[in-house]
């Protein structure tokens, strides 16, 4: 039980590292480098960005984008998974797939955690 403990103890304080290092990143930063980096265009308006509490977590909130890829192959969307995947640097959230005629379309969310921004009163 101690060593479950430890090992727990261990990954909060690697996953607090992780966010601490990318403290000044926004979600839209990382996916405008991302599709630069792939040479992919998404479709419509995925630059909005919402932000979301996590429940019973005073510390952290969630930053969330969607993004929609039409006309692509399967290889392709396996190679934007894989690079989101290796990358880790946010997580995907969901990922929905149509079947448009012979190409297939692709819905994907994208959520990365951040420190929540505190607001001292005076």
């Amino acid at each position: 039980m101690i060593a479950r403990y430890e090992a727990a103890q261990e990954e909060e304080k690697l996953f607090i590292e992780k966010v601490n290092q990318r403290k000044d990143m926004s979600i839209k930063t990382y996916f405008e480098k991302f599709i630069k980096d792939n040479s992919i265009s998404p479709e419509g308006n995925w630059a909005e960005t919402e932000k979301n509490p996590i429940p019973d977590n005073d510390l952290f909130e969630e930053e969330t984008l969607r993004a929609s890829f039409k006309s692509m192959r399967a290889e392709a969307i396996v190679s934007i998974l894989s690079s989101i995947d290796k990358e880790n640097i946010v997580e995907i959230d969901s990922v929905v797939l149509r079947k448009e005629e012979a190409l297939i379309a692709l819905d994907l969310v994208l959520t990365m955690k951040k420190f929540k921004k505190v607001v001292e009163e005076t």
